[in-house]
Parts: C-alpha cells; structure tokens; sequence
C-alpha cells in the first residue's frame, strides 16, 4: 500500500492507504500495534513506501544540491514542525506526523546518496525519471 493524499486517490490503482493526516492509526486500515518493534517496523514500512513514491513522482531532484539540499530540506521541515507546533500554521495541508516522516524520509535518502545507491532502479523496470 502506499499513501496517498486527498488529490492523488483518483490517480491511484487503489493500492493505498488513506489515513487521518494527524493520526495514521485512526483508520480501519491501519491496526493499532501491541509492542514497540511492531511500531517501529509499521513506521519503517510506512517510510519506505512514502519515500519511495515519492522518488518516483520528483526522481532524482535532490542531487541537484547533495547532501547540503537535505540539509536545506530538513530546516525548512523543523520550521514547519515548530511552526505547527506553536500553533502558526495549522496542519490542514501536511499533517505534524508527516513533516517527521518527511525528515526521516531525507535523512534515509542522504544515507543512501552517501552510499552511492541513490540513483539504483527501481524495481519492475520503474525509473525516477527526473534528472537534475
């Protein structure tokens, strides 16, 4: 399954989640876990189908800056997170819990650009066609 927004659901195949933007839990698709590994791996299974469509939707745009882009990324999401939780902006848009998964999202990416991995295909012949 992947997540999926309002706007994008129509040009899905239904093979996503839909979920409450402030709790992913509140949904009879999503089963609450019992033990923290169980939401620890709900939360890593999550991110990677979350970083992984949005590979395919913007590619490889993050390579235009490198590492010092992610960083950029992460600071614009830390003033939103402080932002939303100072009450300044609402989360009517992007939820608080997807602006954390989003800082995560990056930071797995700038592992993996470090690694030399990050512009591997993607499975099933799918490309981030994208190129900086």
């Amino acid at each position: 399954m992947t997540p999926c927004t309002d706007e994008d659901c129509e040009q899905m195949d239904g093979n996503h989640m839909h979920h409450n933007r402030s709790d992913p839990y509140q949904t009879n698709l999503v089963e609450k876990p019992k033990t923290y590994e169980d939401a620890l791996q709900w939360a890593a299974d999550y991110l990677v189908r979350l970083v992984t469509e949005r590979h395919r939707r913007y590619g490889h745009n993050l390579l235009r800056h490198g590492e010092r882009g992610v960083v950029i990324r992460v600071d614009d999401k830390t003033e939103r997170i402080m932002n939303m939780m100072n009450g300044d902006i609402s989360d009517t848009v992007e939820s608080l819990t997807d602006s954390w998964f989003d800082i995560a999202g990056y930071a797995i990416q700038a592992v993996l650009m470090r690694q030399g991995t990050f512009t591997l295909p993607m499975k099933r012949g799918e490309y981030a066609e994208r190129q900086p």
